[in-house]
């Protein structure tokens, strides 16, 4: 029974935690990217990483801890001879080379920390672009099934007088049912949607998130035609290989300078016997200052050092090269996709959507003229239905490719408002 109250507590502390936590979360495409980057747990890691690269820097250049001697003579009894203290200490150029690819490292680490924050942000912007399609899908949706039971209504009183065959009748209820399952099918859609935004954002629980009422709109966009010149200059994943490549070239030349011996300075406080002219003796004790050095003798081991470091240059540097060619192609690919979707924007919304708009219009005149069959108006309101709906998936392709290019730039929040 206690267990059971401890566990109960514990939930209840918990989840007022998060309650706490989502009170602060501002219902907007700005306000979920802030709170993504201040909660998300790859940012925090990617945070934490940057601090491990700050400590590395320091230990770079670490000196290995001093070693305390002590000699003493057994005579009669326990009688010391000397204490010292020695220090090794590397070459110096090895160690400024060894902090040197440190800090390239830690550039690295904050570029990937930025690479990490703007794969955060196109996560945020992709599950709200999607919630953004799925909540007009509904309300389209929505709207064609409120106006189509309207024209099942009047169909049905047609066929009990028999103005009408049962067909039209049947054509109309077939619609309805299809609607009718097209919106159960986007309201399961739009919760995976709004798990898939608490994951981006760093929630665990689920969220009843509301859907955008209003296409986000493209501010401050980069030139889609510029882009792709620009890119392997702004993409951090990109920066972060160029600097581990500069990491491995300085581990190389700090390979090369191994063949340089390592010296270890040491004082020693010594006691010193003096035999007297009259055959006594006396003791004093002394200062003993001594310098040694290391013996590159392992040639071999040194050679391997040398070779690992430069096959391991190699690859990065390879690495490096690959990572561009597909940023590069990445990028000509999202361009395309943008530019092909605004192409079909234009086509749906200036020529498409008005002329079937203006077609369903006549074809409900002609039918009420008894010039047209129901089916005919059943038709055009599909292809009205249709043509709405493919507007609303290019306007979600234009908005995503847009912020897959924002990612690729390294963007981490502010071109897209709402």
């Amino acid at each position: 029974m206690m267990i059971y109250m401890i566990f109960s507590v514990l939930i209840l502390l918990f989840s007022s935690y998060s309650f706490a936590q989502q009170e602060n979360l501002v219902h907007s495409l700005d306000g979920y990217i802030s709170y993504a980057l201040a909660h998300n747990p790859s940012v925090l890691a990617a945070r934490s990483a940057v601090e491990v690269s700050t400590q590395d820097v320091k230990l770079s250049t670490a000196l290995p801890d001093p070693m305390l001697m002590g000699r003493a003579e057994i005579d009669d009894g326990l009688m010391p001879v000397s204490v010292g203290l020695s220090q090794m200490v590397m070459q110096p150029v090895t160690l400024a080379l060894e902090r040197k690819s440190a800090l390239y490292k830690k550039e690295a680490e904050t570029a990937r920390l930025r690479q990490t924050m703007a794969d955060v942000v196109f996560r945020v912007r992709y599950a709200y672009f999607m919630l953004y399609e799925t909540g007009q899908m509904l309300k389209i949706k929505q709207q064609s099934l409120a106006l189509l039971k309207q024209y099942e209504e009047l169909t049905r009183t047609a066929y009990t007088t028999g103005s009408v065959a049962q067909s039209s009748l049947l054509k109309a209820e077939i619609e309805i049912a299809r609607l009718e399952n097209d919106i159960q099918s986007y309201e399961q859609k739009g919760i995976s949607q709004r798990a898939e935004l608490s994951a981006a954002l760093g929630i665990s629980e689920a969220v009843d998130y509301p859907y955008p009422e209003s296409k986000p709109s493209l501010g401050m966009f980069i030139d889609p035609d510029s882009i792709v010149s620009q890119v392997c200059s702004r993409f951090p994943g990109l920066e972060a290989m160029h600097k581990e490549v500069l990491s491995e070239q300085a581990m190389l030349k700090s390979a090369k300078s191994r063949y340089l011996p390592d010296f270890t300075l040491g004082i020693e406080y010594m006691r010193q016997t003096t035999i007297n002219n009259n055959g006594t003796s006396s003791d004093s004790w002394m200062w003993s200052p001594s310098v040694s050095l290391s013996f590159p003798l392992w040639l071999g081991k040194k050679a391997a050092a040398v070779r690992k470091a430069r096959f391991s240059t190699a690859k990065m540097e390879w690495q490096t090269q690959n990572m561009q060619n597909m940023v590069v192609a990445e990028a000509v690919m999202l361009v395309n996709e943008l530019k092909d979707a605004q192409r079909k924007m234009k086509l749906l919304e200036n020529v498409l959507i008005p002329q079937a708009k203006q077609m369903l219009a006549l074809m409900e005149n002609e039918y009420r003229t008894g010039m047209s069959r129901s089916l005919d108006v059943l038709d055009g309101q599909r292809m009205l239905l249709e043509l709405k709906m493919e507007n609303i998936m290019e306007q979600t392709r234009e908005l995503n490719a847009a912020a897959a290019l924002f990612r690729l730039n390294g963007d981490t929040g502010k071109e897209m408002v709402q």
